[in-house]
């Protein structure tokens, strides 16, 4: 085979996309022509396109050591440069390339971007007015002077009329959009930059991640799996991938990626979090613990993943970790009510192995921060106090951080109830108001062609989980007494209150309003008289006290039916079904 023939024949490989074919031939060339510095610059654009950019930058030195003056390789170089995070280098790069030839746009361009990313914006602005100058319908640097003016987006869309199929524009607005949280106008933008240029990867993201925010996982897959078969060194692409699969349960997949991302990019905390939490998910504590550790040592401020060690830690009852690392979330983001839930969640179980240690925790908790509604709650209840005009508030934003975990947990703790009050009262006809409705359980079990159910609950998060199982003629957001005191109309034909009592003390307001609807609910089992808040955060009810107050209520027809609430430490909850009518 002939030089001339071998060197057409790579070409045409390489120009088809068969790259390694392209690349075998380029090497036997250089083994008889070991001084070519096209040879060399051609292998370099072969690694550049596969990403493998390292390897590139040191082919494209040595065809500049052989030919300092060809402008080409001083072009490319800068690209690679700046594609292994090396701006300073790129910039020289570009510079000394346009030294040798002023007049090439998108050197300009280039060069303008980087200056833009250093935060030297009179440079950039300098370099982008030299690139729309050599080319009047070169639009590209027209987007960069937009995005460095003081109205960015009404610069943007003034491009348009003079270029209306602008992707770069439609890109940057898309940019714009997602961290202005416009979801829907950011996946518009995107949409319209893929049809121009469908072969833009980051494009690709911003559609994927607009989709994401809207939660359209299924779109954002297909955005992603785009961008990775553009760049499959992409890591936002694997990583969004492998977080799809993880919450589609589709683990195996998800494990391939995530360790696919980890190795392109190790130090990506965002992916180490997502695959510990895929870890976690599948009870493989130890690993996830490891994970996890990994992303704390990378940003060891960000709470965040603080939090996320923490909530591993408590599950493998390490409560003094676990509590070192949410106060430690806490305090760096004491507005971050899910970190307030996890201090609150793991106090309680360390007060049933260490009583006195938990309590003078609680107690430094309350004093640091006495507005807050968990160390409140918290207090009184290891102090045996009731708090009912704190106990709505602390519902609220309990199982408003509680909510997407929350039917995940009670299959933990063997949760029946629902299915112990079908087998009890049957299943019911007529309107039916859930109170405390949470995720809709009670629908779930008690829902038929005979009957129609309003679910009421304080947790707007927790409704948000109810209606998407389409069951409820209605939800409303509110307070259960707010709701009872101002009932719309016609009446039900029963009332449901299902574990809800356990987070209110004085029943006498609630079941006065229920009356005379038929009504049934749960509490759980007390040997005390009235009530009582136990050191768990709820409260129980003895069977006479609530039996004396349906009976003061008028309800004539009171059944009662001892049960097995749940488990809690692996141990039988007792509690009451009643039956009031």
């Amino acid at each position: 085979m002939t030089y001339d023939f071998m060197f057409a024949r790579a070409l045409e490989l390489h120009q088809n996309g068969r790259f390694a074919e392209a690349e075998q031939l380029y090497r036997q060339i250089l083994e008889t022509a070991p001084g070519n510095p096209d040879i060399l610059n051609l292998l370099g654009l072969v690694a550049q396109t596969q990403g493998v950019h390292n390897e590139a930058v040191n082919l494209f030195y040595k065809a500049i050591k052989i030919s300092p003056d060809h402008a080409p390789y001083r072009f490319n170089l800068a690209l690679s440069l700046a594609e292994l995070g090396k701006p300073h280098e790129a910039i020289e790069a570009y510079q000394k390339m346009l030294a040798l030839t002023p007049d090439v746009k998108e050197a300009w361009y280039n060069l303008g971007q980087l200056h833009k990313t250093l935060g030297n914006f009179q440079a950039a602005a300098a370099c982008f007015h030299k690139a729309a100058a050599l080319d009047e319908t070169y639009a590209e640097p027209l987007v960069g002077l937009a995005l460095l003016s003081d109205a960015p987006e009404k610069d943007l869309n003034a491009l348009f009329s003079l270029f209306p199929d602008c992707a770069e524009a439609h890109y940057q607005l898309s940019v714009i959009c997602l961290e202005q949280n416009r979801y829907k106008e950011a996946l518009v933008h995107a949409r319209s930059a893929l049809e121009l240029a469908p072969e833009s990867t980051d494009t690709c993201l911003a559609a994927a991640f607009s989709c994401l925010k809207l939660k359209d996982d299924a779109s954002a897959r297909d955005y992603f799996a785009k961008a990775y078969a553009i760049n499959p060194k992409s890591v936002p692409a694997l990583a969004g991938l492998a977080a799809i699969a993880s919450r589609n349960r589709e683990f195996d997949k998800a494990e391939a990626l995530f360790v696919k991302t980890l190795e392109l990019a190790p130090n990506n905390t965002e992916a180490l979090i997502n695959y510990a939490d895929m870890l976690y998910q599948t009870g493989r504590l130890l690993e996830a613990v490891e994970t996890c550790r990994k992303a704390v040592l990378l940003e060891p401020d960000n709470p965040a993943v603080s939090n996320n060690l923490g909530i591993i830690c408590k599950d493998l009852k390490d409560f003094d970790e676990a509590l070192g690392l949410f106060f430690n979330a806490y305090k760096k983001s004491p507005q971050t009510e899910e970190f307030s839930v996890n201090i609150y969640e793991t106090l309680l179980l360390l007060h049933r192995e260490k009583p006195q240690e938990a309590e003078q925790i609680a107690a430094n908790w309350l004093k640091d921060s006495p507005e807050n509604i968990f160390a409140q709650h918290l207090s009184a209840a290891f102090n045996g106090q009731s708090d009912n005009n704190g106990d709505s508030q602390f519902s609220q934003k309990l199982f408003d951080n509680f909510a997407l975990s929350y039917e995940q947990t009670l299959k933990k703790l063997n949760y029946r109830l629902p299915q112990i009050i079908k087998e009890y009262i049957g299943t019911p006809h007529g309107l039916v108001w859930d109170l405390g409705c949470g995720t809709g359980l009670i629908a779930e079990q008690l829902k038929s062609e005979e009957n129609s159910f309003i679910g009421i609950d304080i947790s707007a998060a927790m409704l948000e989980v109810a209606r998407s199982k389409k069951l409820y003629k209605e939800l409303i957001n509110d307070d259960i007494l707010n709701f009872l005191n101002n009932p719309p109309a016609p009446p039900p034909a029963l009332i449901i209150a299902a574990d809800v009592f356990c987070y209110m003390g004085s029943l006498e307001a609630v079941i006065s309003c229920c009356a005379p609807c038929p009504l049934c609910f749960s509490v759980e089992k007390s040997e005390e008289d009235g009530f009582s808040i136990t050191t768990d955060g709820r409260y129980k009810h003895n069977k006479d006290y609530v039996n004396n107050l349906l009976t003061k209520s008028g309800y004539a027809e009171i059944t009662i039916k001892e049960a097995v609430i749940r488990l809690e430490d692996g141990k039988p909850v007792a509690g009451f079904v009643f039956m009031a009518r």
